[in-house]
């Protein structure tokens, strides 16, 4: 993959003042103003491209269309690595976007053995869930790494049943639900193995304000290695991701080491 800087700059405006409300008291007495305050979320868009060569011969001697698998191949790479990017992106100083674990609501583990089995504990995924306020918890779903989620999926309560369930019954394909809200799995969040490590996810992952400046072009590149007897397929795109609102998405935090 390849990133380029570009300098076109998108501004998401976020409210962080409070309206309070308050019963008058005397006639006539006034209300205290409360005070609008915004910050601002700053999106500039970062060129990321892949290219693939394919020879003619190749594509001379199959009955698949190769092109066009190709071309399904690519798309896909495009989104698993937005997937990566969204969740784990190193941020602005790196010329990358930033991923959903850069968010400052945090849940530490306060336990220094850096294994999924500490941080799959039922206490921290309860206060996990507790970190997001009430407002924001209709749409909210946790993403964890495949070592997180075995571990949760063997925890039981006192009764003897498991904690995770099928949301929709059996039928219902992968359809996890831990403490009433969807599991998704993703390769891409971190493991549980290092200190500060951001191995789970919980929110409403609408939090995240993303910037599309180019949408995903794929073309194919006929002349260019016709020396070659090939052919190349080269997709580009343009993005910026940040977190708008921390409150949104909380995250579990392994503990820093001592």
């Amino acid at each position: 993959m390849k990133y380029q800087f570009m300098m076109q700059i998108q501004v998401w405006i976020v409210p962080t003042g409070s309206v309070n409300v308050a019963y008058q008291g005397d006639e006539f007495t006034s209300l205290v103003a409360g005070q609008g305050k915004f910050t601002s979320v700053e999106l500039k868009g970062y060129s990321h491209g892949a290219l693939s060569v394919i020879s003619r011969k190749l594509l001379n001697n199959t009955d698949i269309d190769v092109t066009n698998f190709l071309t399904n191949k690519m798309a896909q790479a495009f989104a698993e690595f937005w997937e990566k990017e969204l969740l784990v992106g190193t941020g602005a100083t790196n010329n990358h976007m930033t991923g959903a674990i850069s968010t400052t609501n945090l849940i530490a583990t306060g336990n220094t053995t850096y294994t999924a089995a500490n941080a799959a504990r039922i206490d921290n995924l309860i206060s996990l869930q507790l970190a997001v306020p009430q407002q924001y918890q209709k749409n909210a779903m946790w993403i964890m790494n495949k070592a997180i989620f075995y571990e949760i999926r063997k925890l039981k309560d006192g009764n003897g049943n498991h904690y995770m369930a099928y949301g929709k019954g059996i039928t219902g394909g992968f359809d996890w639900e831990l403490l009433g809200k969807p599991v998704y799995i993703s390769e891409n969040m971190p493991e549980a193995t290092s200190a500060n490590n951001v191995p789970v996810l919980y929110g409403d992952f609408s939090g995240m304000a993303m910037k599309i400046s180019q949408d995903l072009e794929i073309q194919l590149m006929r002349e260019k290695y016709i020396d070659k007897n090939a052919v190349g397929i080269v997709g580009w795109a343009e993005c910026d991701s940040k977190i708008q609102n921390n409150q949104m998405i909380a995250g579990l935090k392994m503990a820093a080491t001592t």
